[in-house]
């Protein structure tokens, strides 16, 4: 098995165990999310998607700084990729804003969402290639999971399609990207020896996103309650 197969099956497993066991991905495939809080969602991964070109051009520094050349420079031109993805996510917002009169106090960055994103910032500097890694997690994982859960909320929310173009965008896109990642991971040089090293911060990433999609939905179970 190779190292795409490895990290994409654990992927496919962690899609399959939020669906399960984490909350926020239950009331989605349940039907039981609301507006305001799948508003709340895209708020904050319109907030994550800023800090994307930012945790770039860190990468590449380390990178350099390392004297992993053609890893620093796929991180260069990655970032020309994903600059301004985030005006997706706040065009998203302001039509959920109007359209559904969304309160500015139902869609705060969560406390987890900042640590995701410091945690992020803490991979580059201990292994730029874990960075690497964590590029195909987030593209492959919105692969899998964005249409059918673009769908559920579609159906269930009757928020459009249009309103959440942030997931839908980078869904599409990020198709074409994973396809390239096996001939990417062999130009920067990705030693398949350190497989169970990226394995395990690959994890640590599962467990700070599973915590920050709880977040979102914690606050309309307890008023539920």
């Amino acid at each position: 098995m190779n190292l795409y197969q490895i990290f994409t099956q654990e992927t496919d497993t962690f899609f399959a165990y939020l669906k399960e066991h984490n909350l926020f991905y239950r009331r989605i495939v349940t039907g039981a999310i609301q507006v305001n809080e799948f508003a709340s969602f895209l708020r904050n991964v319109s907030f994550l998607t800023t800090y994307t070109p930012v945790h770039l051009v860190i990468a590449e520094r380390v990178a350099k700084e390392r004297g992993l050349t053609q890893l620093a420079q796929y991180f260069k031109d990655k970032r020309g990729e994903e600059v301004e993805h985030h005006r997706w996510g706040d065009a998203d917002v302001a039509a959920l804003k109007a359209h559904f009169k969304v309160p500015d106090d139902a869609i705060g960055i969560t406390k987890e969402m900042k640590d995701f994103i410091q945690g992020n910032e803490k991979l580059i500097h201990r292994d730029p290639f874990s960075y690497f890694v964590y590029i195909l997690f987030s593209e492959y994982f919105t692969v899998i999971a964005g249409p059918e859960c673009l769908a559920a909320v579609e159906k269930h929310a009757r928020i459009p399609q249009d309103m959440m173009t942030i997931i839908g965008r980078h869904a599409e896109l990020d198709k074409h990207h994973v396809k390239h990642w096996i001939d990417e991971s062999v130009d920067v040089g990705l030693p398949a020896a350190e497989v169970m090293s990226y394995q395990s911060a690959l994890r640590e990433v599962m467990d700070r996103y599973s915590l920050f999609a709880e977040s979102i939905s914690r606050p309309y179970v307890k008023a539920a309650a």
